[in-house]
C-alpha cells in the first residue's frame, strides 16, 4: 500500500485558498496559457532539409486589462509565434495577435481578440516587497493546466543571472517548472508582484531558486508597448560595477552600497548632468539603488 501525507496547511494560508479566494472565482484572471504555432527549418537525416516544420510551444499568462484583452507573458513564449492561441482557466479558447515584445527583458504583450466576459489581475507595488513575505506562483507547468504553488520572498533585486539584458528579479522558492514562463506571481491578496520568468536549475528540476519580474517593471514596459509597439528605453551614458566594501575602502567613499561610476562618455546624459568618473549613484527618482545591474534596470526599462 501507499501512504500519502497530506502537511496541514499553514493558517496564513487557510484563509487565502478559502471559498473566498481570488483563485476560486469563475474568470480566473491570473492564468491563461499562449499556445504558440511557430514555423522552424529541420527535418530527418535525408529528408528535405529546406521544409518548414511546424512545433508548438506553450507558456502562461496573465490578463491585465480585461476590456481591451491585454494579455503579459514572456517574450521567449511567443517569439517567432506565427500563430498565438489563449486558453482561459475556464476552458475558452481565443485567438491573440501581438502587441509588443522585449527580448532583452523577456516580456511580451499579447491581445486577446473579441474579447469578452474577461476578468484581469489587480498589479501591486512591486517596490513595497520584503523579503519573506508570502508568493504563490500561478502557470501551466508541463501542459498540466492551472497549478498553484506557494512560498515565498527569498531576494530581491537579483541580478548578475546572465539570463536577460535587465535583471531587477524577485528570487522566490515557490516552485516554478517548465511551462510556468509568463505566470503570475501573487501576494496573499491576489495581486500580481512579478511574471514567472526563469529558475536556476542545475539538473533541470526545480531547486527552490525561481526568478520573477517585478510588477512594476512589467507595468513600465507594457505601458510603452501599448503606447509604441515597442519599448524606448532611457541612456545615461556610463560604464561601472557594483559598489561594495573593498571598492568604496579603495576609492575613499563613504557609502557602501550603489552604482560606481568608471567611465562617462563625452557629451551623453551623464555628463551633460555633471557625473564623473568615481562617483557612486545611491538613488535614482528617490528610489534606493543597491548595484550598477539596478541602476540599468531602472533606467533602462
Amino acid at each position: 500500500s501507499t501512504t500519502v501525507n497530506t502537511p496541514r496547511m499553514p493558517r496564513n494560508f487557510q484563509q487565502f485558498f478559502g471559498d473566498n479566494s481570488p483563485f476560486c472565482q469563475d474568470g480566473s484572471p491570473f492564468q491563461s496559457s499562449p499556445f504558440c504555432q511557430g514555423g522552424g527549418q529541420g527535418g530527418a537525416p535525408g529528408s528535405d532539409g529546406g521544409q518548414q516544420q511546424k512545433f508548438m510551444a506553450l507558456g502562461s499568462g496573465v490578463i491585465i486589462d480585461a476590456a481591451k484583452g491585454y494579455v503579459v507573458t514572456n517574450n521567449h513564449v511567443v517569439d517567432n509565434a506565427t500563430t498565438i492561441k489563449v486558453q482561459l482557466s475556464d476552458g475558452r479558447k481565443f485567438d491573440a495577435k501581438v502587441v509588443g515584445k522585449d527580448p532583452r527583458s523577456d516580456i511580451a504583450l499579447i491581445q486577446i481578440q473579441d474579447p469578452k466576459n474577461l476578468s484581469a489581475i489587480k498589479l501591486a507595488d512591486s517596490d513595497a516587497l520584503r523579503v519573506g513575505d508570502y508568493t504563490v506562483a500561478i502557470g501551466n507547468p508541463f501542459g498540466l493546466g492551472e497549478t498553484v504553488t506557494s512560498g515565498i520572498v527569498s531576494a530581491l533585486g537579483r541580478s548578475g543571472l546572465n539570463v536577460e539584458n535587465y535583471e531587477n528579479f524577485i528570487q522566490t522558492d515557490a516552485a516554478i517548472n517548465r511551462g510556468n514562463s509568463g505566470g503570475a506571481l501573487v501576494n496573499l491578496n491576489g495581486e500580481l508582484i512579478g511574471i514567472n520568468t526563469a529558475i536556476l536549475a542545475p539538473d533541470g528540476g526545480n531547486i527552490g531558486i525561481g526568478f520573477a519580474i517585478p510588477s512594476n517593471m512589467v507595468k513600465n514596459l507594457t505601458d510603452q508597448m501599448v503606447k509604441f509597439g515597442q519599448v524606448k528605453r532611457g541612456e545615461l551614458g556610463i560604464m561601472g560595477t557594483e559598489l561594495n566594501s573593498e571598492l568604496a575602502k579603495a576609492m575613499k567613499v563613504d557609502a557602501q552600497r550603489g552604482a560606481f561610476v568608471s567611465q562617462v562618455m563625452p557629451n551623453s546624459a551623464a555628463a551633460k548632468a555633471g557625473i564623473k568618473a568615481g562617483d557612486v549613484i545611491t538613488t535614482l527618482n528617490g528610489k534606493s539603488i543597491s548595484s550598477f545591474a539596478a541602476l540599468r534596470a531602472q533606467v533602462g526599462t
